[in-house]
């Protein structure tokens, strides 16, 4: 993996964690305004990014089987396993029409999904907009801007000309639009190394301007991407990332990599690991060792992460002993 790929998993590693912590009962008020300005728009960005490095081009039936298995298989897998775990808890909904319900939140996504994994929304939006915008890397970069230019314009009033903000849309179809803008921005990034730029003697000025302006935005704009209610909040990524970029370009914690290259399963796990963890009072835990605020928000997400990938640990270790045994054997 070259530095600007690795840059790419610190990115997601940072931004899994944001998710995760944004989900935490009790955040902090002004910390989850922040986290929600930038953290989904920031895997959009990173998914652009990685477009531009594809060495698929065309959209096919291989591309588009590797595509379901990647995003839709890990939603499927997770949103049954929601359901399992919501009916072991919830005794009142082990009920036909709760199955019904569960069906057709299968299909429909986004708000009709009732098994305590909501965070399961992005992903069939996520399928959506990597095949849309695969399909837009075909032309030039002047349409790229200019489609990207016209999904900026048009992601505050999506969700308004959708659907009434009161009903459900289908898939969340209406984040299309700001997840085109956010990936071309990656894309683009990729296309003129703007990265690079990052190393300039003026870079610390600038995104720490960048940052402080993107952090005024957040607390006196508060919005997220799934109700994007005026440009603020999009000009209020853009400024976050920018600054989010500068401060973890070629930062090389391993911990945070790891995080970042298994962002897919935390993403898909840690909602309902959440919601086990508070069905047996684990929050009650932490807070009788007198863990308050950010402290026990980010306490608790560490937990959560944990559990969540504990499951590539357990696969690595027996991978481990197998390798170790069949050494021996050839010893």
């Amino acid at each position: 993996m070259d530095k600007r790929e690795s840059n790419i998993d610190v990115f997601k590693g940072m931004a899994i964690f944001f998710v995760v912590l944004g989900h935490i009962p009790e955040v902090p008020k002004d910390v989850f305004n922040y986290i929600y300005s930038f953290h989904v728009p920031l895997f959009f960005f990173c998914s652009g990014y990685l477009m531009y490095l594809s060495k698929q081009n065309t959209i096919n039936f291989l591309y588009i089987k590797k595509l379901l298995k990647k995003i839709m298989l890990p939603f499927y897998f997770a949103y049954i396993f929601s359901y399992l775990v919501t009916l072991f808890f919830e005794s009142d909904k082990r009920n036909f029409l709760f199955f019904i319900e569960f069906l057709k939140g299968g299909l429909l996504g986004s708000h009709w999904m009732d098994v305590n994994n909501f965070p399961l929304w992005f992903l069939p939006l996520f399928f959506v907009s990597t095949l849309t915008f695969k399909y837009l890397t075909k032309f030039s970069i002047k349409i790229i801007i200019g489609i990207a230019s016209i999904c900026f314009f048009i992601s505050p009033h999506a969700y308004l000309f959708l659907k009434n903000p009161e009903e459900n849309i289908f898939w969340s179809i209406n984040v299309l639009f700001p997840a085109i803008f956010f990936m071309s921005l990656g894309y683009l990034m990729k296309y003129l190394n703007a990265i690079d730029w990052f190393d300039h003697q003026l870079s610390p000025f600038v995104s720490l301007t960048c940052g402080g302006l993107g952090l005024i935005i957040a607390f006196v704009f508060p919005s997220e991407i799934l109700y994007i209610e005026n440009y603020w909040y999009l000009i209020g990524a853009v400024l976050a990332m920018i600054f989010f970029i500068w401060l973890n370009k070629d930062n090389q914690n391993n911990i945070i990599r790891y995080l970042g290259k298994n962002s897919m399963i935390i993403l898909v796990m840690h909602k309902i690991i959440n919601y086990i963890l508070l069905e047996i009072g684990f929050d009650k835990f932490l807070k009788s060792i007198n863990l308050t605020g950010i402290i026990y928000a980010s306490s608790f997400a560490v937990i959560i992460i944990i559990f969540s990938i504990s499951p590539l640990f357990v696969h690595s270790l027996t991978k481990k002993i197998e390798e170790k045994k069949l050494s021996n054997l050839s010893n």
